[in-house]
């Protein structure tokens, strides 16, 4: 996990598990009263953390105050969840990340592109890959205390909430003195005890694939994750991938919606499928996209 995030561009953060009692509870994944200290040395270092994030915010407002505008850290550390039967709490690992100000500068090139939603994400997509749990991860739309409404999702593996990813809010950024900031954090004591399949080898394909394109109209309210799911349930064994590829909104398109575009590739291993079998199986995902979540075909 480490060496993921590490060769990713993070590097590796030690910060307190101690905090005050109004940071002790930010961002927390699990809802619980902080854990306070019988004798507390300050009233900043009184409570056990139940989020890692906040701390981590702290050293990148630390590192931009003094001209590091660009921050990438991560932490694996503890929080710690009060238990009302015991006498000391349950103490979870979790791993959590912050990034802000750019991602890639090429001055050479020319280049340059700062973080946002999309790096976020894709640095925790190539971690669930390398931990064998991506094809069991979904996310949702979020909303959650300190976080950006628009651009926040929480992170579930097998339907169960693991974690979130997303934008800070941006009053929150500006009491940091930050720019667009994006963080995560997960339960990593779930994600390591996932059952996970085997490796299979399987052989490249001896036959020609099918590709079909596709540009859906759906309501501003509907996930291009939720028409990906509907589209992979309806496609069959045929179905290979499905890949999203274009997003409209704007000038003719109709209020309070947007338009989707998925590639879709159809495939059969052991021979040359014929038209009428990939209309056949084409026909079954637009009839179910447009009764599982209203689509309809952009003209």
């Amino acid at each position: 996990m480490r060496r993921t995030l590490e060769g990713a561009g993070l590097y590796q953060a030690v910060t307190y598990s101690l905090t005050n009692e109004t940071k002790a509870t930010q961002y927390a994944l699990v809802k619980s009263e902080p854990v306070k200290l019988l004798m507390p040395m300050s009233e900043e270092r009184s409570n056990l953390r139940l989020s890692i994030v906040p701390q981590l915010l702290e050293a990148a407002s630390y590192n931009v105050a003094r001209k590091n505008d660009s921050v990438a850290l991560y932490e694996v550390g503890s929080v710690f969840i009060k238990d009302e039967t015991e006498e000391l709490p349950f103490e979870v690992e979790h791993i959590a990340g912050v990034l802000t100000g750019l991602w890639t500068n090429h001055p050479w090139q020319g280049e340059k592109k700062e973080v946002d939603f999309f790096v976020a994400k894709g640095i925790l997509e190539a971690l669930f890959t390398k931990l064998g749990v991506a094809p069991y991860i979904d996310y949702q739309k979020a909303n959650i205390e300190g976080m950006h409404p628009g651009r926040t999702a929480e992170i579930l593996l097998n339907e169960e909430i693991i974690g979130f990813v997303g934008q800070i809010h941006p009053d929150v950024q500006k009491n940091l003195d930050l720019k667009d900031t994006y963080v995560f954090e997960l339960n990593a004591g779930t994600l390591f005890g996932e059952d996970k399949e085997p490796v299979k080898y399987t052989t490249i394909p001896r036959y020609p694939s099918i590709t079909r394109d596709i540009a859906l109209v759906v309501s501003n309210e509907v996930s291009a994750g939720e028409i990906k799911s509907v589209i992979n349930a309806a496609g069959g064994k045929l179905l290979k991938e499905v890949n999203v590829f274009d997003l409209y909104e704007g000038e003719h398109m109709e209020e309070g919606k947007k338009s989707v575009a998925f590639s879709l590739t159809y495939v059969d291993p052991e021979r040359t499928l014929t038209d009428e079998e990939v209309v056949k199986a084409h026909t079954k995902v637009l009839d179910a996209v447009k009764d599982k979540v209203g689509a309809e075909l952009r003209g």
